[in-house]
């Protein structure tokens, strides 16, 4: 008896349309985020260069002179509530 070999069909993906038009976009996609991603990375690294505007704020230190030591934070709480009421 000979056994014939039977020809499996192979799918030709290489020449599949749509695998090629869906692998292009899908390149076309992550090339404009990575993109992105570096040229934000590289803005944020040299902000001395490409200044990036930030929110406006105002630094102040202040001293407080305590009498007597104190000896809880909840003193230390009604204390500054005292000062900078809300």
């Amino acid at each position: 008896m000979k056994h014939r070999a039977m020809k499996r069909r192979k799918l030709p993906l290489h020449n599949n349309k749509w695998v090629r038009r869906i692998h292009a976009w899908a390149g076309f996609a992550t090339l404009t985020l990575m993109l992105l991603y570096g040229l934000t990375g590289l803005w944020l690294q040299h902000r001395a260069v490409l200044p990036l505007p930030g929110p406006h704020t105002e630094k102040s230190s202040e001293e407080i002179v305590l009498s007597a030591p104190l000896t809880s934070p909840d003193e230390l709480k009604s204390l500054l509530k005292q000062r900078y009421p809300a």
